[in-house]
């Protein structure tokens, strides 16, 4: 509604994709709409959505939504969202040929419009470029129909100003496809050499020398592609690779201690020891969610590591849950203090949240270890929850929480003050197979206005 205030995207299986607003005083989506559960938007018809995402993709400032879906004879779309009418609704054409089971949009052509790439579970993957709201299929990237993907992640791995796409499959090989912009955007893939079945991918600088490796989470493990891209061996660092196409080993000296060879569902990259380096939290089926601390250790050498062997350490663990399994993980400081708390999206179980007390607030941060073994928070019914996400829906600057579950409705928890309010703040009134779920600041019929950012978003993982 262009109030600055986050509005809520939920992609649904078996029902109709959704938007729903925030309270507000006053403005064109009226009083308490969210805490109702009426929706703003309602898609037409029942989807079968994998995936949504946030997106500006023509020359009006209002925020769009991508429906990345997986249904048979369903495309895929994108619902445009003038400031002075009623959304438009855009099939993706050709894709409802295909299982988008994931989606990631960025700018992949140079042009500053949003591109679009779905993941396919069931053949071979699509790259939409954008051109002023109008989509076009480009046939000159045919990955292999044998793939099937269930991640995807965009990121800069050769530093060249473009994005680079990482691709999570089933039981084959993950991907990497090189940017080159102009004809034939992506070339022939970077191959892991690895076959596994990738649930989750997270970019991140994991050996802390100016590139992006990339962790694979899978259902045995997780696997690390390091970057050989090595920019700061260049003088005075330029952010270019040394070698051009970039290499990525696995064979590397990063490794865990104890060594993990567990059923991954997720993972997220996130300093939660304020020492300068990534660690990084797992949500594992069958036995105890976990972090790992990064040895790495920056400190005073400033890029590359200040150990020779860095290993991801396990750090913290917490209670497995009961029944069930953990779907999700999210990174978000809670309470205020400087430091990552830790949400734990559980199907069959309570939603967690783990709160880092490395860090006091207006203080230091001390590098020890912060976490209690107990929650400092639980969710009040035991959903069957797939996707969280932190946000600040009512605009008092501490971040709120929002739980997309499965068959349940959805629920929102709002944060006072630095803890999260037991009771729900919202429950939306249908009961969906709800997959994916994404906040943003929605326009409803309101003139355009100075100062709005083009926004830019990936989902990168779709939890099995």
């Amino acid at each position: 509604d262009g109030s600055r205030i986050l509005d809520l995207a939920v992609g649904s299986d078996g029902a109709a994709s959704q938007v729903f607003c925030a309270p507000l005083t006053a403005g064109p989506c009226g009083t308490g709409q969210i805490s109702s559960g009426q929706p703003i938007w309602t898609a037409a018809i029942p989807d079968a959505t994998s995936a949504v995402a946030w997106g500006q993709f023509d020359a009006n400032p209002a925020l769009d939504l991508v429906l990345a879906n997986n249904g048979s004879n369903k495309p895929s779309q994108v619902v445009l969202n003038p400031a002075s009418a009623g959304p438009t609704v855009v099939d993706l054409v050709g894709s409802d040929m295909i299982a988008a089971d994931t989606v990631a949009i960025g700018n992949l052509d140079g042009n500053n419009e949003l591109d679009i790439v779905l993941g396919n579970r069931n053949g071979a993957s699509r790259l939409y470029l954008n051109a002023a709201g109008t989509f076009t299929h480009d046939t000159t990237w045919q990955p292999s129909a044998s793939l099937q993907t269930t991640s995807l992640a965009l990121a800069d791995a050769d530093g060249d100003g473009d994005l680079d796409l990482a691709f999570g499959n089933v039981g084959q090989s993950s991907q990497l496809y090189q940017n080159q912009r102009g004809p034939g955007i992506l070339p022939a893939a970077i191959s892991s050499g690895v076959n596994s079945t990738t649930r989750d991918l997270a970019w991140g600088d994991l050996d802390n020398d100016g590139d992006l490796d990339l962790a694979f989470g899978t259902g045995s493990s997780i696997l690390f592609a390091l970057n050989q891209c090595n920019p700061s061996n260049d003088n005075g660092y330029t952010g270019l690779c040394t070698t051009n196409p970039p290499t990525f080993t696995t064979a590397s000296s990063f490794s865990f201690n104890p060594a993990l060879n567990l059923n991954i569902q997720a993972i997220a990259w996130g300093d939660a020891d304020n020492d300068g380096d990534l660690d990084l939290a797992v949500a594992v089926a069958g036995a105890s969610d976990r972090i790992y601390r990064n040895t790495c250790n920056p400190g005073a050498v400033g890029r590359g590591c200040s150990t020779t062997q860095p290993q991801l350490e396990l750090w913290q663990q917490f209670a497995a849950p009961v029944a069930g399994r953990t779907r999700d993980v999210a990174w978000g400081d809670l309470d205020g203090d400087g430091d990552l708390d830790l949400a734990l999206g559980r199907d069959d179980s309570p939603s967690l949240v783990y709160a880092n007390s490395i860090c006091t607030p207006g203080g230091s941060c001390n590098h020890a270890p912060g976490f209690a073994a107990e929650a400092v928070w639980q969710s009040e019914a035991t959903d069957d929850t797939f996707a969280l996400a932190w946000g600040d829906l009512d605009g008092d600057g501490d971040l709120d929480l929002a739980l997309g579950n499965s068959a349940q409705p959805g629920r929102l928890y709002r944060n006072d003050q630095g803890t999260l309010v037991a009771s729900t703040a919202w429950v939306s009134l249908a009961s969906t197979e709800t997959r994916s779920i994404a906040w943003g600041d929605m326009r409803c019929r309101r003139p355009a206005r100075s100062g709005d950012r083009r926004h830019r978003s990936s989902l990168a993982h779709l939890p099995q």
